[in-house]
């Protein structure tokens, strides 16, 4: 994939990021946000990138298609990774909470 089109990716990555954690409140609301703005992002982005360039790179439309398709799935999995990574930690800051409580009961 071309190097400009892995920047851009990223570039609107941050940039749903930035807009939907100054708009939202609730992390919920932030997160759904952000998706969306993703979405719209990357739409524009493919919606952007000329079949003939894409044809000229790779052969054919085709393997544009699915080099796109591969860009898109590329960017939501680093964002999926990014969350699932945040729900482990809340899992285990709650896991902690859940084994002090249960430490004080024992103690009282």
């Amino acid at each position: 994939m071309a190097a400009w089109k892995k920047r851009k990716i990223a570039s609107e990555q941050h940039n749903a990021a930035m807009v939907a954690q100054a708009h939202c409140r609730g992390r919920a609301q932030r997160e759904r946000y952000e998706r969306m703005l993703l979405g719209e992002a990357l739409r524009r982005l493919q919606g952007r990138v000329r079949m003939s360039r894409l044809r000229w790179e790779f052969g054919d439309k085709r393997v544009a298609a699915t080099v796109l398709e591969a860009a898109v799935r590329r960017a939501l999995r680093q964002l999926l990774d990014g969350k699932v990574r945040e729900i482990e930690r809340e899992r285990e800051r709650l896991e902690r909470e859940m084994e002090d409580e249960a430490a004080r009961l024992i103690q009282s």
